[in-house]
């Protein structure tokens, strides 16, 4: 962890006090990135037939079966949850698609639960 420039720290102060700015512009615009960051996402997934277990409700993370398109049993326990990873990482490295597996980083209880990060 390194900090911010003091420079920097500086001009980030100034614009967080502008309140008027900070709440009437700089907010709604991240809102309306999100928005459209999770409208392309999710036609992208619909597209694919991917199968969505929960949608974002204040954030950009989503959690995705793919258990039936990579045809991963849900009692194949510890092998699948090894494949699962490779399978991430082969993602990440082959198409610059990062999915984290669900089990065992976010406690899932099944293999070929992956989350989105849109």
């Amino acid at each position: 962890f390194e900090n911010a420039a003091v420079p920097v720290q500086l001009a980030v102060e100034a614009l967080l006090e502008d309140e008027d700015w900070f709440s009437n512009t700089w907010i709604p615009e991240l809102r309306s990135r999100l928005a459209a960051s999770w409208a392309n996402a999710q036609a992208r997934l619909e597209h694919h037939d991917i199968r969505l277990l929960t949608q974002p409700s204040a954030g950009h993370f989503c959690l995705l079966d793919l258990a039936p398109t990579l045809y991963v049993s849900s009692d194949s326990g510890a092998i699948a949850s090894s494949w699962d990873q490779a399978f991430a990482q082969r993602l990440l490295t082959d198409a610059g698609i990062l999915l984290t597996p669900g089990a065992p980083n976010m406690g899932t209880q099944r293999p070929g639960l992956f989350r989105l990060c849109h």
